[in-house]
């Protein structure tokens, strides 16, 4: 299990600038906490600085790029992950 998060720590911070997102179809709450706990294990960022990290480099700054759903289902998935990280 650790080579696996290794191979993601490495994969995340090659991509992190140029990550690409499929916009068919709502990211559900599940597909955003897997997410941003493998970007919270591989120290990207912190908790503290995941909503920020996401806003610039999942949304490229645009929060409603990906729709009314998505959004509302990374704002769920962002409380469950700083909720389980206090």
């Amino acid at each position: 299990m650790d080579a696996i998060v290794e191979m993601v720590h490495v994969l995340l911070r090659r991509k992190a600038k140029r990550m690409r997102i499929h916009k068919s179809g709502d990211k559900s709450v599940e597909f955003f906490t897997s997410y941003m706990q493998l970007v919270l294990q591989a120290n990207i960022t912190s908790a503290e600085n995941l909503e920020n990290y996401m806003a610039q480099h999942f949304f490229q700054n645009d929060l409603s790029s990906l729709g009314p759903i998505t959004l509302a289902n990374f704002k769920q998935a962002l409380e469950i992950i700083i909720r389980n990280e206090e």
